[in-house]
């Protein structure tokens, strides 16, 4: 556990909220947040033991639900609220 974060730590610099407000570091973190989402449904179609069909509706809903956010964060931030 600690060699991850050390690791981190020295990656990820402690500067406040100064990167959640910055467009162009929304996008990395918006994919990676999209990552670890999928992931986490892949680790649910197992536990569930959902068929194909279903994993894929599933999928095809949460990934609406992630895209719709993102863009309605992404026009949030332009309009500057």
């Amino acid at each position: 556990m600690l060699c991850p974060k050390l690791g981190l730590q020295i990656q990820v610099p402690i500067v406040g909220m100064a990167p959640f407000q910055s467009m162009e570091q929304l996008g990395p973190l918006a994919v990676f947040l999209g990552v670890q989402l999928y992931m986490g449904l892949d680790v649910a179609r197992v536990q569930l033991k959902l068929d194909q069909g279903q994993f894929a509706a599933l999928r095809n809903k949460v990934g609406g639900l992630h895209a719709r956010g993102g863009a309605r964060e992404v026009g949030r931030r332009r309009r500057g609220r």
